[in-house]
């Protein structure tokens, strides 16, 4: 059994990734949101406000609880590793896959659906490929589901560049935040939350 590990982080990171796929099943007979697939069947009025309140209901926390997890581990693994060789694991952990997904599994997945416009009539992956590789498509739905470690990649570069460049606190130091600026912070998160969700 591995040493150090922290049980319950495990067990939220599993239930996370759990709704997740189950999230984006959801998506694919439901209709609601963008997917790979969708699958072609008449749904009742029930079944429209079931996956509709489930879909939002999850929407609602489940990536943010995702981005807190890996966050929370992140200043340790910055100051055990340095910056050069922390950001290094990033991109071969996290760049890497987003890469080969983007160049190699996004362009089967949507090849081997129904065409689509900017493909023309390709009768082979090779004759694909090269319009994918130029078209909106590779820049806007390319990532599909690796935009989550693309977006870990951008922060984690962030974080690192901030730890270089801006003052650090002493050790031992306490940040004070008072209850009234984190309930601010919360109504300002909040309220973001909902207007991308509107």
């Amino acid at each position: 059994m591995p040493r150090n590990r922290i049980f319950y982080i495990d067990n939220l990171r599993v239930t996370a990734i759990a709704l997740v796929i189950l999230l984006h099943l959801a998506v694919t007979y439901s209709h609601l949101g963008l997917w790979y697939y969708n699958e072609v069947r008449p749904l009742s009025i029930w079944a429209h406000l079931f996956f509709g309140l489930f879909q939002t209901f999850l929407q609602g926390f489940f990536m943010g609880m995702l981005f807190l997890v890996a966050g929370y581990f992140t200043p340790g693994a910055l100051a055990k590793k340095g910056p050069v060789q922390f950001m290094a694991g990033r991109c071969w952990r996290l760049g890497l896959p987003a890469l080969v997904y983007l160049l190699f599994v996004t362009p089967f997945v949507i090849w081997i659906q129904t065409p689509v416009p900017w493909a023309g009539n390709a009768a082979s992956f090779s004759d694909f490929y090269r319009p994918y590789l130029l078209s909106a498509g590779f820049e806007l739905m390319g990532l599909g589901p690796m935009w989550f470690a693309v977006a870990l990649l951008i922060f984690s570069f962030i974080y690192a560049l901030a730890e270089i460049f801006l003052p650090h606190r002493q050790t031992g130091q306490t940040l004070n935040v008072s209850t009234g600026r984190l309930t601010i912070l919360i109504l300002i998160i909040t309220a973001g939350a909902l207007m991308r969700r509107l």
